[in-house]
């Protein structure tokens, strides 16, 4: 029979193997689970060099950490980003508008956020309204290189605008300014952003934009259906977003974007 002292001895061994195995398994607290996805530039949505990586980011973010769920970004060039997607490379991306062909390689998420498109234009013109594109007959509308503007390439093709094509965002409010074009679609809080960041006050006050709206515009988390453990990964989401506006921060995060906390 062992001994008072030995015993003793042994069950101290034993406890010190029993907490040192314990501290090297993984814990939720100490390895959340990861979820690594692409991103591009399209401020104040998205940028490596804005608060939260950019307003869309940080309710990504959140939603996934309403479940246990930390997010890494890769900033990429797009074109890469979708490839990443594609081949599962990465886990997805953020943000992207439906459209049908995605669906063979992407998974979609609620929408993380909606938004609307206005038309741009100077105050020496007067204020535009408009029902339908033929009441936009004879003006110049002017888009960023690269943009897709489906209703304005068709109707310049009918004769009734003229289109023009033509640098970045920043440019194209300049030629508003200048008087160079009539019209610049694009969505009101990206372009209230380009407003409030590079133009001065009195510029500002020069252009205002027409309250008719485009139909509301969702975009969305977009999932490799390469990965597979994204369908699980996109109904946490899913949940995660869910709890996030029942909770009030969603609505928390909205008001902040809207008084400018992501224009970094």
């Amino acid at each position: 029979m062992l001994n008072r002292p030995l015993l003793i001895l042994l069950s101290i061994f034993i406890s010190c193997l029993q907490s040192v195995y314990a501290g090297t398994q993984p814990t939720q607290e100490q390895s959340p689970k990861r979820i690594q996805l692409a991103s591009g530039e399209w401020r104040p949505f998205l940028s490596k060099d804005l608060p939260h990586y950019g307003y869309a980011s940080h309710i990504v973010s959140e939603a996934f950490s309403m479940v246990g769920v930390r997010v890494e970004y890769e900033f990429l060039p797009w074109k890469r980003a979708e490839h990443s997607v594609k081949k599962g490379v990465l886990h997805g991306s953020v943000v992207w508008s439906y459209r049908e062909d995605r669906e063979q390689w992407a998974l979609y998420s609620q929408p993380v956020i909606v938004e609307t498109v206005v038309l741009f234009h100077s105050t020496r013109l007067p204020l535009i309204e408009w029902a339908k594109i033929e009441d936009l007959r004879g003006m110049k509308v002017s888009v960023a290189l690269g943009s897709s503007a489906p209703t304005f390439e068709a109707a310049a093709e009918d004769g009734i605008l003229r289109l023009l094509e033509t640098g970045d965002i920043e440019s194209n409010f300049k030629m508003l300014l200048r008087g160079r074009t009539d019209i610049f679609p694009l969505i009101k809080s990206v372009g209230e952003y380009y407003l409030r960041t590079q133009f001065s006050e009195e510029e500002r006050q020069q252009i205002t934009f027409s309250p008719t709206i485009f139909t509301p515009q969702a975009y969305h988390l977009i999932l490799s259906k390469e990965v597979p453990d994204n369908v699980e990964l996109l109904q946490q989401f899913n949940q995660g977003l869910k709890k996030l506006k029942e909770s009030g921060r969603y609505q928390e995060l909205e008001k902040q974007f809207n008084q400018g906390a992501y224009d970094g």
